[in-house]
């Protein structure tokens, strides 16, 4: 800032000066109640700037307007990308692979049945020979990987960048790994949910809910036990702690992050889970901590998980330190199918 660059001794020099010469010109009346106002300016100028460079940081005054667009706009985008073919609600099957062969297919006696009507009885079978998984497609089918027809394929390994995606009609699968295991993940593209879905309800946008939290972090990161649904918890970092008040009491919250300059992710419970919102949780992302360790959670943004949509989904839990003894009446609503 401008002030920065004007030592305390500089003004003071140039006060001095300024009165020196003056004193010198009091011969003229008219000319000294000229230099004395002129002196009275340039005090009242210096003394602004001295007070202003010892203001402490203050944050930007709060855009209520331009944060309701902004709110307005991340729920828009959220409810296009669940429109999307490749949303949570096309999932429409999910199968652990075990070790060696694995028959997949519509009928009853495969290994790994996908229950969608018209598909082929039998489509193939999946090898897995430790962390390298093949397929083997029936003779006749035209089925895809990657795009490209084929008969055989590698479709996982630890040395792939990207997992292949296989597609038949309207269904599309790929390998997924979890807990230390390998599953099939399916979708439909024409799945019911798609063609239905038309909005999630959530409680009224207020600016109540855009909390402000004193990041306290750790002096070194530490683990975070994060349960889910297939029974497996996961350690997810955490590099501290999001303590806020909300109605005279202090809560805290424990967000996944690897980096202090990329976004916190938080799983969290609160009562409203036992009514009106998700019984699993919900999810909400913060930018990370400013210079002075501040955090805004929103929860205007808080989502819910993709188990909300589909039993085919795997979602964290909300571990036992991020579940508030309060309603956060804000965010979305338990979806209804």
């Amino acid at each position: 800032m401008i002030a920065d660059s004007i030592p305390t001794h500089s003004m003071t020099a140039s006060i001095t000066a300024i009165s020196m010469f003056v004193d010198s010109m009091n011969s003229n009346s008219r000319l000294v109640d000229s230099m004395m106002k002129i002196l009275a300016a340039i005090l009242m100028l210096l003394v602004s700037f001295a007070g202003f460079s010892c203001t402490p940081d203050q944050e930007a005054p709060f855009d209520e307007a331009a944060w309701m667009e902004e709110v307005e706009a991340w729920h828009t985008d959220r409810i296009e990308s669940l429109q999307q073919d490749d949303s949570w609600l096309t999932l429409a099957g999910f199968f652990w692979l075990d070790e060696g062969r694995n028959i997949f297919g519509s009928g009853p006696g495969n290994d790994l049945r996908f229950d969608i009507e018209g598909a082929p009885e039998r489509m193939g079978s999946f090898m897995v020979d430790g962390d390298e998984i093949r397929v083997e497609i029936e003779d006749g089918l035209d089925i895809t990987v990657d795009g490209q027809p084929a008969r055989e394929a590698l479709i996982y390994s630890k040395e792939m960048d990207d997992t292949p995606v296989m597609e038949w009609e309207s269904l599309n699968w790929y390998v997924i790994e979890r807990s230390g295991g390998y599953a099939i993940r399916l979708r439909d593209r024409e799945h019911p949910m798609l063609s239905q879905f038309s909005g999630i309800d959530r409680y009224p946008v207020s600016a109540d809910w855009r909390v402000k939290a004193d990041f306290i972090p750790f002096d070194t990161p530490k683990n975070l036990t994060v349960p889910n649904y297939i029974g497996e918890p996961t350690q997810e970092q955490i590099l501290g702690a999001l303590e806020f008040e909300i109605n005279g009491e202090t809560h805290r919250l424990y967000p996944i992050a690897d980096r202090l300059d990329e976004r916190f992710f938080v799983i969290f419970a609160d009562e409203t889970n036992r009514t009106e919102t998700y019984s699993g949780g919900r999810f909400v992302y913060t930018d990370p901590p400013d210079e002075n360790n501040i955090v805004y959670i929103d929860f205007n943004k808080s989502y819910n998980p993709p188990c909300v949509f589909s039993e085919f989904a795997t979602c964290p839990l909300p571990p036992p330190e991020n579940r508030l003894s309060l309603a956060i009446e804000a965010g979305e609503l338990e979806f209804v199918k």
